[in-house]
């Protein structure tokens, strides 16, 4: 017969009678086996001939039915972002409770904005696109209007690091001097931070990046950096007085050390007595 019969869980069955009492006394296991099918959960195998009151559960996926999708909104629909940076957007899907929330992402316009399909959008260049979200049951829609921005000489952190971009282009291999103070980018255009060998000499580049000029004291060791930035080695007169930093460009102090065929005392401030 047709009808329709409700789960203690609230779920609505229709079509064919999703619980049908079977009389097993005259059929066997494989009869049964035959004539349904054993879901959620349901063992027919452990049924034995002659059981009064069978319950066997058969066509249950044709019988069911979830509730279907109605409807798709995003938690933003539109938003202005700058070249090179993301934006994540999100999907709710309603009902609540619609058996197939999966959905698809697309741009209007890549070469603008890309959309991956978790929702995650990236910024190409200046400009507009339109970010669709689609249920895959019932094709409904979602938009969000991007607003791309260009990016004039200006920093952009992406996933944990710093990038600098001069009109919309990302910079690389070159020192940038932003708010009076230098920095440098790699070949992948990352911000450099603490010792950096660039053109042959080495720098050091504070945790912010800018790069460190004068006295530098790392692990209990003191250096010194010229104006420039770059590490000294070797003789170096300071305020007047003489000091001597080694090829990897520590100050000698609390120290006696032959040079060049003589031998100098440093003080405990790196200061050489007898210069």
């Amino acid at each position: 017969g047709v009808g329709i019969c409700e789960e203690s869980s609230g779920r609505k069955l229709r079509g064919k009678l999703a619980a049908a009492r079977v009389y097993a006394k005259e059929l066997s296991v494989s009869e049964i086996q035959s004539r349904y099918r054993a879901d959620k959960g349901e063992n027919i195998d452990a049924i034995a001939p002659g059981n009064p009151n069978v319950l066997a559960w058969y066509d249950f996926h044709d019988a069911y039915t979830a509730p279907r999708v109605t409807g798709i909104t995003l938690n933003k629909t539109s938003s202005s972002i700058k070249a090179g940076s993301t934006l994540s957007l999100i999907a709710t899907v309603a009902p609540i409770n619609a058996e197939n929330k999966n959905i698809t992402w697309k741009s209007n316009n890549p070469s603008v904005a890309t959309v991956d399909q978790k929702g995650n959008v990236k910024a190409i260049k200046a400009g507009k696109a339109t970010i669709t979200a689609t249920t895959v049951d019932g094709a409904k829609t979602a938009t969000c209007i991007v607003t791309v921005t260009d990016l004039k000489n200006e920093w952009i952190k992406q996933s944990g690091k710093w990038y600098y971009y001069a009109s919309d282009v990302l910079q690389k291999n070159k020192w940038i001097k932003s708010s009076n103070k230098w920095y440098y980018v790699d070949s992948s255009g990352v911000m450099a931070t603490g010792w950096k060998k660039i053109s042959g000499k080495w720098y050091y580049l504070n945790s912010d990046g800018s790069m460190i000029t004068g006295w530098k004291k790392l692990s209990g060791k003191w250096y010194y950096l010229n104006s420039d930035g770059s590490m000294i080695t070797g003789w170096k007169k300071l305020s007047g007085k003489w000091y001597y930093f080694d090829g990897s460009g520590k100050m000698f102090a609390s120290t006696t050390k032959k040079i060049g065929g003589k031998t100098y005392k440093f003080s405990n401030s790196g200061i050489c007595l007898n210069p």
